[in-house]
Protein backbone atom coordinates (compact mmCIF):
# COMPACT_ATOMS: atom_id res chain seq x y z
CA UNK A 1 0.00 0.00 0.00
CA UNK A 2 1.24 3.48 -1.14
CA UNK A 3 1.39 5.26 1.71
CA UNK A 4 3.38 8.54 2.14
CA UNK A 5 1.35 11.27 4.39
CA UNK A 6 -1.38 11.01 7.10
CA UNK A 7 -3.70 12.49 4.57
CA UNK A 8 -3.56 9.19 2.42
CA UNK A 9 -5.69 7.46 5.03
CA UNK A 10 -8.51 9.42 5.12
CA UNK A 11 -11.68 8.17 5.91
CA UNK A 12 -13.76 11.02 4.44
CA UNK A 13 -12.55 13.43 2.14
CA UNK A 14 -14.39 15.78 0.53
CA UNK A 15 -13.56 18.49 -2.14
CA UNK A 16 -15.79 21.96 -3.24
CA UNK A 17 -15.65 23.69 -6.48
CA UNK A 18 -17.56 26.85 -6.66
CA UNK A 19 -17.57 28.52 -9.90
CA UNK A 20 -19.28 31.69 -11.34
CA UNK A 21 -19.21 30.93 -15.68
CA UNK A 22 -16.87 29.31 -17.49
CA UNK A 23 -13.58 31.16 -17.49
CA UNK A 24 -11.47 32.08 -20.40
CA UNK A 25 -8.27 31.14 -21.23
CA UNK A 26 -6.53 34.54 -19.88
CA UNK A 27 -8.84 35.04 -16.18
CA UNK A 28 -7.35 37.09 -13.25
CA UNK A 29 -3.49 36.68 -13.13
CA UNK A 30 -2.68 34.68 -9.64
CA UNK A 31 0.83 36.12 -9.55
CA UNK A 32 2.63 38.89 -8.59
CA UNK A 33 4.63 38.69 -11.84
CA UNK A 34 2.05 39.82 -13.97
CA UNK A 35 -0.20 38.19 -16.80
CA UNK A 36 3.18 36.83 -18.53
CA UNK A 37 3.39 34.05 -15.92
CA UNK A 38 2.51 30.74 -17.32
CA UNK A 39 3.53 27.58 -16.58
CA UNK A 40 3.85 23.67 -17.78
CA UNK A 41 1.22 21.82 -15.67
CA UNK A 42 1.79 18.24 -16.28
CA UNK A 43 2.77 15.09 -14.31
CA UNK A 44 6.64 15.04 -15.64
CA UNK A 45 7.21 17.13 -18.83
CA UNK A 46 5.25 18.82 -21.79
CA UNK A 47 6.11 18.34 -25.81
CA UNK A 48 6.84 21.67 -27.74
CA UNK A 49 5.64 21.70 -30.95
CA UNK A 50 7.01 22.40 -34.01
CA UNK A 51 3.69 23.41 -35.65
CA UNK A 52 0.02 23.49 -33.81
CA UNK A 53 -0.86 19.70 -33.71
CA UNK A 54 0.22 17.22 -31.16
CA UNK A 55 1.09 15.00 -34.47
CA UNK A 56 3.57 17.52 -35.37
CA UNK A 57 7.84 17.11 -34.99
CA UNK A 58 8.78 17.81 -31.08
CA UNK A 59 11.47 20.00 -30.41
CA UNK A 60 11.54 19.05 -26.74
CA UNK A 61 10.04 18.44 -23.71
CA UNK A 62 9.80 20.90 -21.20
CA UNK A 63 9.71 20.13 -17.50
CA UNK A 64 6.84 20.41 -15.12
CA UNK A 65 6.83 23.80 -13.32
CA UNK A 66 8.81 26.00 -16.03
CA UNK A 67 7.50 29.15 -16.83
CA UNK A 68 6.83 29.83 -20.37
CA UNK A 69 6.40 32.85 -22.38
CA UNK A 70 2.77 33.47 -24.61
CA UNK A 71 3.59 34.85 -28.04
CA UNK A 72 0.25 34.03 -29.36
CA UNK A 73 -2.89 32.00 -28.02
CA UNK A 74 -5.01 32.27 -31.33
CA UNK A 75 -3.36 28.72 -32.12
CA UNK A 76 -5.64 25.70 -33.89
CA UNK A 77 -8.53 24.35 -31.60
CA UNK A 78 -8.16 20.67 -30.56
CA UNK A 79 -9.56 18.16 -27.44
CA UNK A 80 -6.71 16.32 -25.55
CA UNK A 81 -7.87 14.17 -22.13
CA UNK A 82 -11.40 15.41 -22.71
CA UNK A 83 -10.15 19.07 -22.22
CA UNK A 84 -10.82 21.60 -25.07
CA UNK A 85 -7.49 23.81 -25.52
CA UNK A 86 -5.78 25.98 -27.98
CA UNK A 87 -2.04 25.23 -29.69
CA UNK A 88 -0.29 28.32 -28.25
CA UNK A 89 2.70 29.46 -29.58
CA UNK A 90 5.25 29.86 -26.42
CA UNK A 91 8.80 30.50 -25.76
CA UNK A 92 10.99 28.93 -23.11
CA UNK A 93 14.65 28.80 -23.06
CA UNK A 94 15.36 30.51 -26.40
CA UNK A 95 13.08 28.19 -28.44
CA UNK A 96 9.82 28.89 -29.85
CA UNK A 97 7.40 26.31 -30.58
CA UNK A 98 3.40 25.11 -29.88
CA UNK A 99 2.45 23.88 -26.64
CA UNK A 100 -1.39 22.96 -26.12
CA UNK A 101 -3.22 25.16 -23.64
CA UNK A 102 -4.77 23.00 -21.23
CA UNK A 103 -1.11 22.31 -19.89
CA UNK A 104 -0.46 25.24 -19.16
CA UNK A 105 -1.59 27.17 -16.10
CA UNK A 106 -1.04 30.87 -14.26
CA UNK A 107 -0.53 28.52 -10.73
CA UNK A 108 2.94 27.00 -10.52
CA UNK A 109 2.68 23.24 -9.99
CA UNK A 110 3.85 22.15 -6.28
CA UNK A 111 7.81 20.84 -6.44
CA UNK A 112 6.33 18.07 -4.61
CA UNK A 113 3.23 15.77 -3.67
CA UNK A 114 0.29 17.57 -2.06
CA UNK A 115 -1.99 16.05 -0.29
CA UNK A 116 -4.18 19.02 0.25
CA UNK A 117 -4.67 22.73 -1.20
CA UNK A 118 -3.27 23.86 1.97
CA UNK A 119 -0.39 22.04 1.04
CA UNK A 120 0.13 23.48 -2.09
CA UNK A 121 -0.14 27.29 -0.51
CA UNK A 122 2.23 26.62 1.56
CA UNK A 123 4.73 25.08 -1.38
CA UNK A 124 4.04 27.78 -3.38
CA UNK A 125 3.33 30.78 -1.48
CA UNK A 126 4.74 29.53 2.10
CA UNK A 127 3.37 28.78 5.20
CA UNK A 128 -0.12 30.98 6.00
CA UNK A 129 0.74 33.09 9.25
CA UNK A 130 1.34 35.99 10.03
CA UNK A 131 4.74 37.66 9.13
CA UNK A 132 4.51 35.91 5.62
CA UNK A 133 5.51 38.26 2.91
CA UNK A 134 2.41 37.11 0.70
CA UNK A 135 -0.13 37.81 3.11
CA UNK A 136 -2.66 41.13 2.98
CA UNK A 137 -4.70 39.80 5.70
CA UNK A 138 -4.67 37.13 8.60
CA UNK A 139 -6.57 36.82 11.31
CA UNK A 140 -6.77 33.78 13.26
CA UNK A 141 -9.40 32.77 16.27
CA UNK A 142 -8.42 30.05 18.73
CA UNK A 143 -10.77 28.33 21.07
CA UNK A 144 -9.16 28.14 24.51
CA UNK A 145 -10.00 24.34 24.47
CA UNK A 146 -7.27 23.54 21.96
CA UNK A 147 -4.80 24.82 24.88
CA UNK A 148 -5.99 21.96 26.97
CA UNK A 149 -4.98 18.67 26.05
CA UNK A 150 -8.10 16.89 27.96
CA UNK A 151 -10.33 18.84 25.97
CA UNK A 152 -8.82 18.62 22.34
CA UNK A 153 -11.92 17.20 20.96
CA UNK A 154 -13.53 20.40 21.62
CA UNK A 155 -10.48 22.47 20.08
CA UNK A 156 -10.91 24.66 17.23
CA UNK A 157 -8.91 26.74 15.76
CA UNK A 158 -10.14 28.86 12.40
CA UNK A 159 -7.68 31.49 9.90
CA UNK A 160 -8.70 33.79 7.63
CA UNK A 161 -6.24 34.63 4.62
CA UNK A 162 -5.61 37.00 1.84
CA UNK A 163 -2.52 36.24 -0.18
CA UNK A 164 -1.14 39.03 -2.65
CA UNK A 165 -1.89 36.94 -5.33
CA UNK A 166 -6.03 37.43 -4.83
CA UNK A 167 -5.92 34.10 -3.33
CA UNK A 168 -8.07 34.26 -0.29
CA UNK A 169 -9.46 31.40 1.74
CA UNK A 170 -10.22 29.82 5.73
CA UNK A 171 -8.90 27.11 7.17
CA UNK A 172 -10.18 25.19 10.45
CA UNK A 173 -8.30 22.89 12.26
CA UNK A 174 -9.35 20.45 14.92
CA UNK A 175 -8.01 17.60 17.10
CA UNK A 176 -7.55 14.73 14.20
CA UNK A 177 -9.38 16.83 11.62
CA UNK A 178 -9.28 19.71 9.20
CA UNK A 179 -11.65 21.89 6.50
CA UNK A 180 -10.00 24.07 4.39
CA UNK A 181 -12.27 26.43 1.81
CA UNK A 182 -9.65 28.29 -0.53
CA UNK A 183 -10.77 30.76 -3.16
CA UNK A 184 -8.65 31.52 -6.56
CA UNK A 185 -10.41 34.14 -8.25
CA UNK A 186 -10.60 33.94 -11.95
CA UNK A 187 -9.29 30.49 -11.92
CA UNK A 188 -10.18 28.65 -15.28
CA UNK A 189 -12.20 25.06 -15.52
CA UNK A 190 -8.68 23.68 -16.68
CA UNK A 191 -6.47 25.02 -14.24
CA UNK A 192 -8.66 24.16 -11.39
CA UNK A 193 -8.94 20.54 -12.43
CA UNK A 194 -5.04 20.26 -13.04
CA UNK A 195 -4.32 21.86 -9.62
CA UNK A 196 -7.35 19.42 -7.71
CA UNK A 197 -5.91 16.29 -9.49
CA UNK A 198 -2.38 17.27 -8.10
CA UNK A 199 -4.05 17.51 -4.57
CA UNK A 200 -6.61 14.44 -4.78
CA UNK A 201 -6.88 10.79 -5.22
CA UNK A 202 -4.73 8.24 -5.97
CA UNK A 203 -1.80 9.42 -8.15
CA UNK A 204 -1.93 5.77 -10.17
CA UNK A 205 -5.91 6.49 -11.24
CA UNK A 206 -6.62 9.97 -11.21
CA UNK A 207 -10.50 11.09 -11.66
CA UNK A 208 -10.71 12.35 -15.57
CA UNK A 209 -11.79 15.78 -16.57
CA UNK A 210 -15.07 14.33 -17.82
CA UNK A 211 -15.69 13.60 -13.99
CA UNK A 212 -14.60 16.94 -13.14
CA UNK A 213 -16.96 18.58 -15.48
CA UNK A 214 -20.26 16.37 -14.41
CA UNK A 215 -19.19 17.38 -10.74
CA UNK A 216 -18.97 20.98 -11.46
CA UNK A 217 -22.01 21.40 -14.10
CA UNK A 218 -24.05 18.11 -12.64
CA UNK A 219 -23.35 18.03 -9.02
CA UNK A 220 -22.33 14.18 -9.51
CA UNK A 221 -20.27 12.72 -7.06
CA UNK A 222 -16.63 11.15 -8.27
CA UNK A 223 -16.08 7.49 -8.19
CA UNK A 224 -14.47 6.08 -5.14
CA UNK A 225 -10.85 6.08 -5.48
CA UNK A 226 -8.85 3.13 -3.40
CA UNK A 227 -9.94 2.86 0.07
CA UNK A 228 -6.46 4.15 1.52
CA UNK A 229 -6.64 7.51 -0.59
CA UNK A 230 -9.56 9.89 -0.89
CA UNK A 231 -12.56 8.50 -1.24
CA UNK A 232 -15.14 11.34 -2.04
CA UNK A 233 -15.09 14.20 -3.73
CA UNK A 234 -17.51 16.42 -4.82
CA UNK A 235 -18.17 20.31 -6.25
CA UNK A 236 -21.76 22.83 -5.74
CA UNK A 237 -21.89 25.55 -8.53
CA UNK A 238 -22.80 28.87 -6.80
CA UNK A 239 -21.43 33.09 -8.05
CA UNK A 240 -17.86 33.77 -7.44
CA UNK A 241 -14.62 31.86 -8.71
CA UNK A 242 -13.56 28.39 -7.57
CA UNK A 243 -13.27 27.25 -4.47
CA UNK A 244 -10.98 24.37 -3.67
CA UNK A 245 -11.49 22.81 -0.22
CA UNK A 246 -11.39 19.62 1.79
CA UNK A 247 -13.30 18.66 4.74
CA UNK A 248 -12.34 15.17 6.19
CA UNK A 249 -12.25 12.94 9.45
CA UNK A 250 -10.02 10.21 10.93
Amino acid sequence: MKIQSAFAILLVSTFFIVCKDKTSDSPTDPSAKGSEAYYVFTKTSLNLRAQGDKNSASLGQIPRGSELKILEKSGNSETIEGMAGNWWKVEFDGKTGYMFSAYISRYKPSPKECYAISNYLNDIYGEVKEGNSNLVRYKQEKNKACDIMDEMESCKATEDFELKSGVTGKLTFGHEWMNEEIYFPGIADTEGYLLLRDCCGDKEKPFTYQQFMDVLDKGKKFPEMEAEFYQLCSAKRKEGGLVLGQESGL
